[in-house]
C-alpha cells in the first residue's frame, strides 16, 4: 500500500469542491465550508502568508489572526481539508503514518481549487504554509499583487526542539475535531532548515508590503513596513531571517528546559505504552532524545543522576521492540532549585488520562 493508491481522479477533485447546482447530492463541499458567510468582492483585499515547520504553532496563530480578522480574512489550512477524502477516516483509524502522504495529493489540489475561488471573487484570505519553498511563496505573493492584494507575511520563529515535540504532541493528543497525523522527521526539518530563506524571498519580493516575524507565543520579534517608494522602513539587510534565527537557536533557561523535559518523558511514555515505538517513529525518537540531552545539561547543570535518568530513558526507549507495548521505568527528577532527586507526586510521563484509566498492556 503506497500515497499513490489513494489520489483522487479530477472529477472528483472537482465533484468535492464545489458540485453542480442540480446535483442531488447536499453533503458539505470545500467551497461551502471555507468560504460560507465570509465577505467578498472587497476593492483591496489582503492575503496574509503565514508560515513555520510542522509543530512551529501555526494553529494557534492562525486561530489568533482570524478572530482579530474575522471580516476581511478567510483561514485557509490544508490539514482542514484532509477529512474530505473519501478514505480519511479508514486511514486515520487503520494507518495514520500513511494517511498524510495519502491525502496530500487531494489537498494540495483542493487548496489550489480554493485559492483560484478567492482571487476570483476577491475574497481576504489568511493562508496557511510551512515556507519549505521560496520560490512558491514569492510566487504567490507575485499573482497576489498583480490581482491587486495587499499582501502581509507572518513567520513563525519556534526553536526546533519545541516544534519536533509538538508534532509527537499533536499526534497522541489530537485536538477533539481532528485526526492524529503523523510527520515524517524529514518533512519537519527540511522545512525548518528552509523558514530563514523563504523569510528573506517574502522580503525580497516586491509585492509584500508588511512583514513580521513572531514566537510561538505571539511576541513580536520583528516587523517591517514597506512604503510608496517600494522601500521597506527598516532597510537592515537580512533583518527578518536574523531575528527568526536569534529565537530559534536562543538556548532555553532552565526552567523552560524542566518544562520541556517533563513533556518529552510524557509524550515518549505514552508512545511506548500505546506499542507506537515503531520504523516510522524512530528517527523522530533519536532526534528527540539528541535534544532531551543537551536540554538536561541546562536544566540539571549539578544534578548529574537527573541527566543520567534522562539518557536511561531515551536509551530503553529506542531500545524498546518495534508495534510492542512497554511500560517505561518512573523517572524521578528534581524540582526547581533542588540539588537532589525530588519524586513527584506523580509517576513522571504518565498523563493524567492514563492515571485515572490506564489501559491494559501486553
Amino acid at each position: 500500500m503506497k500515497a499513490s493508491d489513494f489520489h483522487l481522479p479530477e472529477e472528483r477533485l472537482d465533484d468535492v469542491f464545489d458540485r453542480p447546482a442540480d446535483s442531488t447530492d447536499r453533503s458539505l463541499t470545500i467551497r461551502e465550508f471555507v468560504f460560507e458567510g465570509h465577505p467578498c468582492g472587497a476593492g483591496e483585499p489582503t492575503l496574509v502568508l503565514l508560515g513555520g515547520q510542522p509543530g512551529a504553532g501555526k494553529s494557534s496563530a492562525i486561530a489568533a489572526i482570524a478572530r482579530a480578522r474575522s471580516h476581511e480574512l478567510v483561514p485557509l489550512s490544508g490539514d482542514d481539508l484532509r477529512p474530505f477524502h473519501d478514505d480519511f477516516e479508514m486511514l486515520s483509524r487503520d494507518h495514520p503514518w500513511l494517511m498524510p502522504n495519502a491525502t496530500a495529493q487531494a489537498c494540495g489540489a483542493w487548496v489550489r481549487r480554493c485559492i483560484d475561488h478567492a482571487l476570483e471573487h476577491r475574497y481576504g484570505l489568511l493562508l496557511e504554509g510551512v515556507f519549505r519553498d521560496p520560490l512558491t511563496v514569492a510566487r504567490t505573493i507575485d499573482r497576489f499583487t498583480a490581482a491587486g492584494y495587499r499582501v502581509e507575511v507572518v513567520g513563525l520563529a519556534t526553536p526546533y526542539r519545541e516544534s519536533l515535540l509538538a508534532t509527537l504532541g499533536r499526534f497522541l493528543h489530537p485536538g477533539e475535531e481532528t485526526a492524529a497525523r503523523w510527520t515524517p522527521d524529514g518533512a519537519h526539518d527540511s522545512a525548518y532548515r528552509m523558514v530563514p530563506s523563504t523569510l528573506q524571498a517574502a522580503a525580497d519580493t516586491a509585492g509584500t508590503r508588511r512583514l513580521h516575524v513572531t514566537d510561538r507565543a505571539g511576541r513580536v520579534l520583528h516587523t517591517d513596513t514597506r512604503g510608496t517608494d517600494g522601500r521597506w522602513a527598516d532597510p537592515t539587510p537580512g533583518a527578518a531571517p536574523s531575528a527568526a534565527t536569534q529565537t530559534r537557536d536562543a538556548p532555553p533557561s532552565p526552567g523552560v528546559a524542566r518544562a520541556w523535559l517533563g513533556l518529552y518523558v510524557e509524550h515518549t511514555r505514552e508512545l511506548a505504552h500505546r506499542g507506537q515505538v515503531t520504523e516510522q517513529t524512530l528517527l523522530t525518537l533519536e532526534r528527540l532524545a539528541a535534544q532531551a540531552r543537551e536540554a538536561a545539561h541546562i536544566a540539571f547543570p549539578h544534578a548529574p543522576q537527573a541527566r543520567q535518568a534522562i539518557t536511561e530513558h531515551s536509551t530503553r526507549l529506542e531500545a524498546t521492540p518495534h508495534g510492542t507495548p512497554r511500560e517505561l521505568p518512573d523517572l524521578f527528577l528534581p524540582a526547581a532549585g533542588e540539588p537532589g532527586t525530588t519524586p513527584r507526586s506523580h509517576p513522571a510521563g504518565l498523563s493524567s488520562a492514563r492515571r485515572e484509566s490506564p489501559p491494559a498492556t501486553s
